[in-house]
């Protein structure tokens, strides 16, 4: 269990380490975001509000050291303007195998949802979550706008 555990800390480094590079290349001036699908008409994905996607799931006998997780890291949303829209143990599959909590989080930006994942204070309580996984994911994404 402990080398799922650190597998998923090291996909989750991972993503944080893609995460950095988008929000760098978008932040540049001198390059323009080139998001393929419905999103290649943005002017700037940064513009919009993203999105603090995660599903995952925690060992049982892991519940413990979880248990202060979900309300720290609720506080720790305020000063990045971040707002939970869904946290729930309820998913109910239609398609695929969800894990057990499932999480959405709005951000007025992108700068403001990286921020907040790499902030001190959530940084801090990250471990209570990512240690006691035994599986998942969490992603950023833009809201979709149709122009």
């Amino acid at each position: 269990m402990k080398s799922r555990v650190t597998a998923t800390a090291t996909l989750f480094s991972l993503i944080l380490a893609s995460f950095t590079m988008l929000a760098h290349a978008q932040s540049d001036n001198s390059k323009e975001s080139q998001i393929e699908g419905a999103n290649s008409a943005q002017a700037s994905a940064s513009e919009y509000p993203f999105y603090v996607v995660a599903n995952y799931a925690i060992a049982p006998d892991m519940l413990s050291q979880y248990a202060e997780y979900p309300a720290l890291a609720g506080k720790s949303l305020s000063a990045f303007e971040g707002e939970i829209l869904v946290a729930t143990k309820a998913t109910k599959s239609i398609e695929g195998e969800p894990h057990g909590i499932t999480v959405v989080i709005r951000f007025p930006t992108e700068r403001h949802a990286t921020n907040w994942y790499e902030s001190e204070e959530y940084s801090a309580i990250k471990p209570l979550r990512t240690k006691t996984m035994t599986a998942g994911w969490l992603a950023l994404t833009p809201q979709f706008h149709m122009k």
